[in-house]
């Protein structure tokens, strides 16, 4: 067992770099023929970037696939010498991982597939295990085997385990998903061809029966190790799988810092003020799952581009920044921005571009837009003006023009009109909206109604409910089952800055 620990270090410092993807600078791999004459590990520095798409395409197809693991043989000759490569893949890219090179002088008998219990047990780890987890960029594990049991159908591996998972989180290279020490009982079958299939990888049971499913599983002489893991134990599994985060950061020619989140500082947004409330709202919002919940950045990969997630906190203005940009470069590719104060939202991406009405004199008030805080689409709600006592300045001969119009009641109005259906949120009676226009109102009266289930031609007065005004924050509650009277002023001291003065009046009912 000894000389298989060391071999199993040997794999995992020079070329095991299994679940890690990579890019390939080069355009063919060298003949079959040709690699067959190199040593072993300059063929897989020579084979590094290939793809098995790539091989069969120079190499034709393999003598034979392997069971239970992503690599193919292919037999050779070479001078006085034949034998075979046995080439491995990442399960995900399908990028050549690591190469086996079994040769013999001809004439002599030649095994066609040894099996290398070290690798056999690796690639069942991380087989098992990354269906379980989130899918970093780069996988990797640990193993020490106990103990092996072969049958004559099979083989039995009894293995203390880690898996884990690496992300680019602030340019460090964090283990950000996984497991600690875990005993495992792997079992697999035989092909009848020399080679392996894995059957099963099983853990203890969690919580109360894990001592008890820990004697059941092993045999008694390795109960303590894997109830009461060494410190050392730990240690030599940490360090092997920390050695396939190097190697993919040696493969992606980038040096970073590799450990675990707590190896590092992640300053949260409630250590600078933030309220737990609004942490937790932004938090629990399914259109962030992707960015990081402490103010920093994290690296995803996706369809084989790179992209920055990064959460950014400007105290002084109060303002929270989710902001998705392509790696290396400013390019923006969405965009989020949220009150400290409330969590709401303000304006995502779509509303950063939007055209702006510097120095445009409106001949009429502008529709009001109404936007759901809590949602990342917005749910946008467009109200156009009812009536309005309007003004505005000519540009050919700087004269004001006024005009006045009337009309019948707003809610009498609004029943004529699209009614804005209210989103449903968890222990909320109320859903906060705001409003955006070519040019924000100075301030916003808004008068709620309560609707009876036979509604008058003309609504009284004692339907009134609440009267509110809105002026720094355009943040308007609107309750479900409510007719709103809203009423937007323009200040005549404005007029030369914009143009225009009036007062705009829109109506709405809520379902």
């Amino acid at each position: 067992m000894g000389y298989l620990k060391r071999l199993a270090l040997l794999f995992v410092v020079s070329i095991l770099l299994i679940g890690c993807s990579g890019q390939s600078s080069q355009n063919h791999p060298l003949p079959l023929v040709e690699a067959a004459g190199m040593p072993e590990d300059q063929i897989a520095d020579t084979l590094n970037g290939f793809a098995k798409e790539d091989l069969a395409q120079a190499w034709g197809a393999p003598d034979m696939e392997l069971s239970g693991m992503n690599g193919e043989v292919y037999s050779f000759e070479f001078q006085d010498r034949k034998g075979h490569l046995t080439v491995y893949y990442d399960d995900e890219s399908h990028l050549i991982t690591s190469v086996k090179k079994v040769t013999e002088n001809i004439g002599e008998s030649v095994p066609f597939l040894s099996v290398d219990l070290e690798q056999l047990t690796a690639d069942a780890i991380l087989s098992a295990n990354r269906e379980n987890y989130p899918g970093e960029e780069c996988i990797g594990e640990g193993h020490i085997i106990l103990e092996s049991e072969e049958q004559s159908d099979g083989l039995t591996v009894y293995a203390l385990t880690m898996y884990g998972e690496y992300q680019f989180q602030d340019g460090n290279f964090v283990k950000a998903a996984g497991s600690g020490v875990v005993p495992a009982v792997i079992t697999f079958s035989s092909d009848g061809e020399g080679g392996y299939l894995l059957t099963s990888l099983t853990y203890p049971e969690d919580g109360s029966n894990y001592q008890k499913s820990i004697q059941a599983m092993f045999p008694e002489t390795w109960w303590d190790a894997c109830i009461s893991p060494s410190e050392s134990a730990h240690e030599q599994l940490k360090s092997m799988e920390e050695s396939y985060a190097y190697a993919y950061l040696n493969q992606l020619g980038r040096p970073a810092p590799v450990g675990e989140y707590r190896d590092f500082e992640h300053p949260l947004l409630t250590e600078q003020g933030v309220n737990s409330n609004v942490s937790n709202i932004l938090v629990e919002n399914k259109d962030l799952d992707r960015y990081p919940y402490w103010i920093g950045n994290i690296e995803r990969l996706e369809d084989g581009s790179r992209y920055v997630y990064a959460l950014d906190f400007d105290k002084e203005n109060k303002k929270i920044f989710f902001t998705k940009k392509e790696y290396g470069t400013e390019n923006i590719i969405e965009s989020y921005t949220y009150d400290s104060d409330t969590g709401l939202l303000l304006s995502p991406e779509a509303f950063l571009h939007e055209a702006s009405s510097e120095n445009q004199i409106l001949t009429e008030p502008p529709a009001l837009v109404f936007q759901d805080a809590l949602s990342s689409t917005m749910n946008e709600f467009k109200l156009t003006c009812d009536t309005a006592s309007w003004n505005y300045r000519q540009e050919t001969d700087d004269t004001i023009i006024g005009f006045v119009s009337c009309g019948a009641h707003p809610l009498t109005i609004a029943r004529q009109k699209e009614h804005l259906k209210l989103p449903q949120y968890n222990k909320t009676d109320s859903v906060c909206y705001l409003v955006s226009s070519l040019a924000l109102p100075d301030r916003i009266l808004v008068h709620e109604y309560e609707l009876p289930s036979t509604p008058p031609e003309e609504p009284s007065e004692d339907m009134l409910v609440s009267t509110k005004t809105y002026e720094d924050s355009l943040f308007i509650e609107l309750k479900p089952g409510m007719g709103y009277a809203i009423t937007a002023e323009w200040d005549k001291e404005q007029l030369d800055a914009r143009g225009f003065y009036g007062t705009g009046y829109y109506s709405l009912i809520t379902e």
